[in-house]
C-alpha cells in the first residue's frame, strides 16, 4: 500500500469510530481557525488566475498599478450592473472576452475586490 494510504486508512477508521476531526483536517474539510477550506482555496486560486488573464488580455499595455485600478473599477461596474442578471447562468452568455472574464471571476468567487487586493494578485 502507498505510504500515505496507511495513514489515510487509519484516519478513516478513526472517523468511523467517531473521531472525524483528524480525517476532516487531512482531506481539507475541517480547517484550523483562520485557515481557508480546500474549496475556498481552489476558488481563490481560480479567481486569481482569471484576474491575471484579464490583466494580460485586456490591460496588458498598462502599468501594474494602473491595470489593478482599472480591473477593480471594471469588476465593480460589472458586479453592480450586469452580474445581477447573469449570476444564475450555468454558462457564460457573453461573446466579448472582457465580459466573459468578468463573469468567470465573479462566478469563481462573488466578492468585491479593492485595487490593493487586485495588485496583490497581479
Amino acid at each position: 500500500m502507498h505510504p500515505n494510504g496507511d495513514r489515510l486508512a487509519n484516519l478513516a477508521e478513526s472517523a468511523l469510530l467517531g473521531n472525524v476531526e483528524p480525517f476532516g483536517r487531512e482531506i481539507g474539510y475541517l480547517t484550523k481557525r483562520g485557515e481557508n477550506s480546500l474549496a475556498l482555496s481552489v476558488a481563490l486560486n481560480n479567481r486569481n488566475e482569471l484576474i491575471r488573464a484579464l490583466r494580460k488580455e485586456v490591460f496588458g499595455n498598462r502599468t501594474t498599478n494602473k491595470a489593478a485600478e482599472e480591473i477593480s473599477q471594471l469588476l465593480d461596474r460589472y458586479r453592480s450592473t450586469v452580474w445581477p442578471r447573469t449570476r444564475t447562468d450555468q454558462t457564460c452568455r457573453h461573446t466579448n472576452r472582457k465580459d466573459e472574464l468578468c463573469w468567470l471571476v465573479l462566478k469563481a468567487r462573488d466578492a468585491g475586490l479593492t485595487t490593493r487586493q487586485i495588485l496583490n494578485v497581479l
